[in-house]
């Protein structure tokens, strides 16, 4: 199923990626999460007192076995490959002094080419060089005598991305720790790019002018487990873009190597979006018009824990409609650029219920979330059978009030089969959810 877009870029990464099990919204979003690092804090676009950052916190939420980290390291790959984004330590226990730390950072110019040099060891998608990438960027050789220009760039990235990083972690929980309210303030203070204080033995010391770009995995357990049940209501996640994916998008016994010059399309449009990008973006009027028509566009769903997010939705389409300008190496967002960022919020919106799973639904919603998700994986499973799997999890009374609730919700039938015993079957709504989103981009 074929999926075109009004970029070129993300048509050339979608091509890239296509013979791989990862959902398509999974490499959608990875792609739009690199560019936007790309753009780093040096980038912004004035809005009234406030100042709109490209920033974006997204996580890629899916059962075991989707694929997510294969998306987030093909785009994390092939971003090393061509920029100087910096990476922070991909396991930080939920402690806010690592991130801290590497966002303090050592000297940028330094970071561009460790980063560079690191990369290139890789064994990566396609072996390409910065070389290459700078062949199809017509970005000059740093070794040439005319490369003051390229020298210039990559000295005003240092300075105005000194506290920029870029976040990739595998396992959300492992990100931020388990009911880890300081640290999700601290995200949340990082999202804003607001300057932070923190107290050291030495005493307080200011981290001004700091971003993060992130870009998590996790299953909605996980999520669940992770996150305190007020997350919610204390402003992260509605900072935060849900993708949901239920399912590989296609099994691929023995994958292919991509199309080298697509590749190189790929890096080079990091390359230039990095280098090339600096400084206030601005707003078509046709633009600014269809921005403010959509203004308090209501969710298509009734989902009351995305109240907060529904209030936050025009700072994501002003941060998606900021890359996708970049990947025309344009700052001027377009009328098509608004149009864009609202289609694929709109889809991925659709997925974000079951992103969530049971989160902050009641206290039995951890393991609501297990059972669906273990009934789901076999298709159909005997209550006995599944007691048996969870009876170290509930109490008897717990685990029948959990399937009843299950079964009213009509994520799971109950039917009796001919030796008398009682069987629950997975409903086909996250497989419908998820084809209606992909549905909601065709459009």
């Amino acid at each position: 199923m074929g999926l075109t877009f009004h970029s070129e870029f993300l048509n050339d990464y979608m091509e890239m990626v296509e013979d791989t099990e990862s959902p398509r919204l999974f490499h959608l979003w990875a792609a739009i999460s690199g560019i936007s690092a790309c753009l780093g804090r040096r980038c912004w676009l004035p809005f009234g007192p406030m100042t709109i950052y490209p920033n974006q916190f997204i996580s890629l939420v899916g059962t075991p076995g989707t694929r997510k980290s294969t998306a987030m390291n093909i785009m994390k790959r092939n971003l090393r490959k061509s920029t100087g984004v910096r990476f922070a330590p991909v396991d930080t226990a939920g402690q806010r002094q690592g991130l801290v730390e590497a966002m303090r950072g050592k000297n940028d110019s330094e970071e561009y080419i460790d980063n560079v040099e690191l990369a290139a060891a890789e064994n990566s998608l396609a072996g390409l060089t910065l070389d290459d990438v700078a062949r199809i960027s017509n970005v000059r050789d740093p070794d040439a005598a005319d490369s003051d220009s390229l020298d210039e760039a990559r000295n005003f990235i240092s300075s105005a991305d000194k506290h920029h990083i870029m976040v990739t972690a595998t396992e959300l929980s492992r990100f931020i720790g388990q009911n880890n309210f300081q640290m999700l303030d601290f995200l949340g203070t990082m999202w804003d790019g607001e300057d932070y204080e923190y107290q050291t033995k030495a005493g307080i010391t200011l981290l001004k002018n700091p971003l993060i770009n992130l870009l998590s995995c996790t299953t909605p357990t996980s999520l669940n487990v992770a996150m305190p049940p007020a997350a919610g209501g204390q402003g992260f996640l509605s900072r935060m873009i849900l993708v949901y994916g239920s399912r590989k998008y296609k099994d691929i016994a023995t994958p292919t190597e991509p199309d080298p010059e697509v590749v190189l399309r790929v890096r080079g449009q990091f390359n230039r979006s990095y280098l090339e990008l600096a400084g206030e973006f601005l707003e078509s009027p046709a633009a600014l018009t269809f921005r403010e028509s959509i203004y308090g566009w209501q969710l298509e769903t009734n989902d009351p824990r995305f109240g907060y997010y529904h209030e936050r939705r025009q700072d994501h389409l002003v941060k998606l409609a900021m890359a996708l300008a970049a990947t025309r190496t344009s700052q001027t967002i377009e009328l098509e650029d608004y149009q864009a960022a609202h289609k694929i919020l709109r889809a991925t919106e659709r997925g974000m219920p079951d992103a969530l799973g049971e989160f902050g639904m009641n206290p039995l919603a951890a393991l609501k979330q297990n059972m669906l998700e273990y009934i789901r994986a076999r298709g159909t499973v005997k209550v006995e059978d599944l007691r048996a799997v969870f009876h170290r999890d509930s109490r008897a009374t717990d685990f029948m009030e959990a399937v009843n609730d299950l079964a009213k919700l009509n994520q799971v039938a109950m039917a009796q089969v001919s030796s008398g015993s009682a069987v629950l079957m997975a409903r086909g709504g996250n497989h419908n959810a998820e084809d209606e989103m992909i549905k909601a981009l065709m459009e």
